[in-house]
């Protein structure tokens, strides 16, 4: 998880790869700050998450001049020799790969992977919560920095690959609606700046 602190109300915000994270480095209102804790996670459903991954990085961005890091592990994952393979590569070719690299690249590690949820004020599903967050904020998060474009995410999924991606990403699915009356506490007894 990477933090963002908005400038304006001093909340952290923790976002990871292919969960807003763009749009917090670009936005005039965030300044990136590793805090380890956060007000706020962004979660997006790990299902969706996955197949917007494949998309961006085994469908657009194929260029051999930029091999991106999580690429690179799919290939060698694979045996693909040429990152414009990629295009060949099936979606549910990719799943089953997932476990052995999900824990080497942010694009693939769960989003409360290296935090305790109790150190996570509450979680905010981007698909429903994002104009109530941008409302308190004054942030308009209607804006997509990295927009993909593609079917609903259930149907790239078979009952094999939904389960194997249940499973790796158990510990997203459990944190989404968490709240940590601890934290909160804290940050209103003044522990955090």
């Amino acid at each position: 998880m990477r933090t963002f602190r908005h400038r304006a109300t001093r909340m952290v915000v923790g976002a990871n790869l292919k969960v807003m994270f763009t749009f917090l480095t670009r936005h005039p209102a965030f300044a990136a700050e590793q805090v380890g804790w956060c007000d706020v996670l962004l979660w997006r459903d790990p299902l969706d998450r996955i197949v917007s991954m494949f998309f961006d990085k085994c469908r657009a961005n194929l260029d051999p001049g930029n091999v991106q890091g999580v690429q690179k592990l799919i290939m060698d994952r694979l045996g693909v020799d040429d990152v414009r393979r990629l295009a060949d590569v099936e979606f549910s070719e990719l799943v089953p790969c997932l476990e052995a690299i999900m824990m080497r690249d942010w694009h693939l590690t769960p989003q409360v992977s290296g935090v305790r949820l109790k150190d996570i004020g509450r979680v905010v599903d981007i698909a429903t919560g994002l104009p109530g967050l941008g409302k308190g904020l004054g942030v308009d998060f209607s804006r997509r920095e990295n927009p993909g474009s593609h079917r609903p995410a259930l149907e790239y999924y078979t009952p094999a690959t939904r389960e194997t991606i249940e499973r790796l990403y158990a510990m997203d699915f459990a944190a989404r609606g968490h709240r940590s009356l601890e934290l909160r506490l804290k940050r209103l007894a003044g522990w955090f700046r």
